[in-house]
């Protein structure tokens, strides 16, 4: 008897140690400067994202901007995906302070999505998109060494890590405990043609 596991959802994870301690602590001291305005959250005032939608074009965060576009390319490249060329579309600082979590959301108006880490901080929870695909709602026995039977999936951050994921997919932020966490998000879009010849897009 032969299981396939079919048809997963990629993430991909990688510590950019090229990038260097010194220029982290100079993009976390950007985020934490009291000069950077944040939209509040409106649970917590203290919490949010950055009013600046475009911060990678900022010329200090050039170094991370070119090692994203670097896995971001493999990351499609991994997938089999035709693309021209790729895009960020946006691009923001989010700031989450002791007690803050953030509801399950996913990006629209993207194809990838991704957060760099500049600290240490609460999970970031994944559901599987496959569990909602079901016409029927069946009791699922939960097993650890399954990951056929996982709703969902976390990953703890650390400083310096990227996470690349498909924009469709899912996720929370659990609730943080420590000092502010803080991160960079953005979304991609491909540039160019994408697409067949009676579906194609130029961009």
């Amino acid at each position: 008897m032969e299981f396939r596991n079919l048809f997963p959802t990629t993430i991909l994870g990688e510590n950019l140690s090229n990038i260097s301690s010194l220029k982290n602590q100079e993009y976390y001291n950007f985020l934490n400067n009291p000069k950077t305005i944040y939209t509040l959250d409106e649970d917590n005032k203290d919490s949010g994202y950055t009013i600046i939608q475009n911060l990678l074009n900022i010329p200090l965060f050039s170094d991370l901007k070119t090692q994203i576009f670097k896995y971001a390319r493999l990351y499609l490249d991994k997938l089999g995906h035709k693309y021209e060329d790729i895009q960020i579309i946006n691009s923001w600082g989010t700031r989450t302070v002791n007690g803050q979590k953030s509801q399950q959301h996913n990006h629209s108006n993207s194809y990838i999505s991704g957060v760099y880490y500049l600290s240490n901080g609460s999970d970031i929870l994944f559901f599987n998109p496959q569990m909602k695909k079901w016409i029927f709602t069946p009791e699922i026995e939960f097993k650890k060494d399954n990951p056929l039977t996982h709703e969902s999936y976390y990953i703890t951050p650390t400083s310096s890590l990227l996470l690349l994921f498909p924009s469709y997919l899912y996720h929370q932020i659990e609730k943080h405990k420590g000092p502010d966490r803080f991160s960079i998000a953005f979304n991609i879009i491909p540039k160019g043609e994408f697409g067949s010849p009676t579906g194609k897009l130029y961009l």
